[in-house]
């Protein structure tokens, strides 16, 4: 959810956050779309490897939290 009442220069830094944010699903489908590609034996291994990074990520977006006093 976008904040509301951000200065010219805030609403510049939340348009670009949001593309990043964007750009993480569109990769995430992108690789997903690499996953159908490969032999079935080995699908579910992949998303799995693709979920643990997603939890990596996660992961550092709440440590930056955590560094910075935010809940």
């Amino acid at each position: 959810m976008k904040p509301v009442n951000l200065t010219p220069d805030e609403e510049e830094i939340w348009a670009r956050v949001d593309t990043f944010g964007n750009e993480l699903v569109r990769d995430m489908g992108a690789a997903l779309l690499q996953v159908d590609q490969l032999p079935e034996w080995m699908k579910e291994t992949a998303v799995n490897h693709l979920c643990s990074k997603l939890a990596e990520a996660r992961a550092l977006a709440c440590s930056w939290m955590n560094d910075r006093g935010e809940p």
